[in-house]
């Protein structure tokens, strides 16, 4: 295989991405105004160092390294995480300059294509002041593993942030962007020894384990946000096909994880079962989260080309419709989530050491709960938008969640102020996952809420699965 055959192996868009941004010259201005930037900083410190106070010199390196991250910063704010999020706005917004559109090129290959393309910017905005960085090191005050440390840290988060600006670009809406700029920025800088402080003084106390829960956390954050990306810029077909793939797949991860390192954990010293439980747990919430919002507002059916394109085998295509667009395959793959995550909780209790879940098990058991209600709120709006077929998805949602949330805790909230504690009124919050304050067991009703509204729901759900799965093609 020849260096030609691999280049036509290259993603397009990252071809084409990355080529325009070497020719911008809004991006070379920013390269050269970053390296005569950093020359001004060392010729200052230069012509300034025999005057300096002694107590300055002793962290001059820590001075000289700390200015450079933020000049790097701003270079990485205005070329990766601000200009292409407005490229991809213009892009989207105009109909004739849309790839997914225009061309052939899958909405994964496009997205997967511009990300990759930030990153490579973003190293070699990394590489061209990484000499400088390493001076830093000759004046005293940071080491080299500090610098190293420090930057293989905050990468991912501006990596997360360029994702997170092209999701919102992916919508074509310019005032989408507005606040991104700065708190990408500032978010960026601080997310760094926040995310290892809280680590370090919240998950086991040990750094290795912090970091483990950072790449972790990485990994997650940057699956769910692709997939929301190619969710939205899918004009046709299956929207929400790699939203739920990814999901069961970080799903599985995690519970992996869990199990895996839980029977390893006395080789390991570092690692800390209760935490990491209750740490996977509350990812898990999120992406369930995530996952039944959207099924709220998934059309009510699959569309013909998300039917055309069905497989062939019965198990093939049961499986598809839990994976497809429509209300009933999301209701469908939401209780799958709901069991497979409910089996594992249940399989490390039975299987593991009474001991090793005292702590985590009761937070990851909350966790589990809050899925419960999270659910049986969906499934309440959709009893509502299929009774009531000209009520909005957004406005049934809101209504249920004021209904059943909102307003009992606020009765509760008064009449635990006026005499009494919050415990005394549980009833009240019956209907909210707050009860679990009162006891884990109460919160268990959640689970009879949830069964009890999907009855209504049972024979839309198996006459949407029994559509997808056994109706033959259409021939063409």
């Amino acid at each position: 295989m020849t260096l030609d055959d691999l280049s036509d192996r290259l993603n397009p868009v990252f071809v084409k991405e990355t080529r325009q941004l070497f020719h911008n010259k809004t991006v070379l201005t920013t390269l050269v105004l970053l390296l005569v930037a950093e020359l001004l900083m060392h010729l200052i410190i230069a012509l300034n160092y025999s005057s300096m106070h002694e107590s300055t010199l002793e962290d001059l390196g820590m001075i000289s390294f700390v200015i450079q991250q933020v000049m790097v910063g701003l270079a990485i704010l205005i070329i990766c995480i601000g200009r292409a999020p407005m490229i991809f706005t213009q892009e989207r917004s105009a109909k004739e300059l849309d790839y997914s559109r225009i061309s052939v090129i899958s909405p994964r290959s496009i997205v997967i294509g511009k990300v990759i393309s930030q990153v490579v910017v973003m190293l070699d905005i990394y590489t061209i002041a990484m000499p400088f960085m390493f001076i830093a090191y000759f004046l005293r005050g940071v080491s080299i593993p500090q610098m190293v440390g420090w930057s293989m840290g905050i990468i991912p988060i501006y990596v997360l942030f360029i994702q997170f600006g092209l999701m919102l670009a992916s919508f074509g809406k310019k005032n989408l962007l507005g606040f991104i700029f700065i708190f990408s920025y500032v978010g960026a800088q601080a997310l760094v020894p926040i995310g290892l402080g809280f680590g370090s003084g919240h998950l086991g106390g040990d750094v290795v384990f912090s970091i483990f829960c950072y790449v972790i956390t990485f990994i997650f954050a940057s699956t769910l946000l692709f997939s929301l990306t190619v969710a939205v810029i899918t004009s046709f077909g299956n929207r929400v096909y790699w939203l739920r793939l990814l999901g069961l797949a970080n799903l599985l991860l995690l519970i992996a994880l869990n199990g895996s390192l839980s029977l390893c954990r006395r080789k390991i010293s570092w690692y800390d079962a209760d935490d990491f439980l209750a740490f996977s747990s509350f990812l898990i919430l999120v992406q369930f989260f995530i996952t039944v919002i959207i099924c709220l507002f998934e059309r009510d059916e699959p569309g013909a080309r998300v039917m055309a394109e069905r497989p062939d085998g019965r198990v093939r295509r049961f499986l598809r419709f839990l994976l497809s667009s429509g209300r009933a395959g999301g209701l469908a793959f939401s209780w799958l989530y709901l069991l497979i995550w409910g089996a594992a909780v249940l399989g490390w209790m039975l299987l593991a050491p009474v001991e090793l879940f005292l702590a985590g098990d009761a937070v990851a058991s909350v966790f589990y709960i809050i899925a419960f209600y999270l659910l049986f709120y969906i499934q309440f709006a959709l009893i509502l938008v299929r009774s009531f077929r000209k009520l909005k998805p957004e406005y049934a949602g809101i209504l249920v969640f004021f209904l059943l949330f909102v307003i009992p805790f606020l009765l509760a909230s008064v009449m635990c102020f006026e005499n009494g504690e919050f415990g005394d009124y549980w009833m009240l919050l019956v209907t909210t996952p707050v009860c679990c304050a009162r006891s884990v067991e109460i919160g268990w009703l959640g689970m009879l809420f949830c069964l009890v509204t999907l009855l209504p729901l049972c024979k839309y759900v198996y006459a949407s699965m029994k559509r997808f799965v056994f109706e033959e093609k259409e021939a063409k």
